[in-house]
């Protein structure tokens, strides 16, 4: 970018792209990251808040399992809470940080439930339509880390 700059300082007619311009376009890219995180953060407090048995019983796992003492979760502790891995899964279930996935290309012709997409066609997943199909989870709109207790 610096070097794109250094190169328009020459050109009289084009747009002046300035240390400013990168300035702005480094803080967006640290706080788009920042921001992902805050908000799941967020929404794990509200969906605990709204549901205190859940609240309840991550509370108990982590007091019987890491003691009283322990002021902080740490990484190397989160193998030992099940349940508390549990409830994340749902969070990110309910409440993805990207609704939308990244666009995907096919590479040939295939035909997905009945429809007819060609090869070098662009595809964007739905996460969030996923996530509250009523055809994969049982009461898809209610906060339940339950439901991925079947899962490793």
């Amino acid at each position: 970018m610096i070097d794109m700059m250094k190169k328009q300082e020459k050109d009289e007619d084009a747009f002046k792209f300035t240390t400013d311009h990168l300035k702005g376009m480094i803080s967006d890219i640290f706080l788009a990251g920042v921001g992902a995180s805050a908000a799941t953060a967020v929404w794990a407090m509200t969906e605990l808040i709204r549901n205190p048995k859940v609240m309840k019983k991550v509370q108990e796992e982590i007091q019987t399992t890491l003691g009283d003492k322990k002021e902080r979760i740490t990484e190397e502790d989160l193998n030992q809470l099940h349940y508390f891995k549990l409830m994340v899964r749902e969070v990110f279930r309910l409440h993805p940080s990207a609704p939308l996935l990244l666009p995907r290309e096919t590479l040939s012709h295939v035909k997905i439930q009945g429809y007819d997409i060609p090869a070098k066609i662009q595809i964007i997943i739905n996460a969030y339509a996923i996530a509250r199909d009523p055809k994969l989870w049982e009461n898809p709109d209610e906060f339940n880390p339950d439901s991925f207790s079947t899962i490793p």
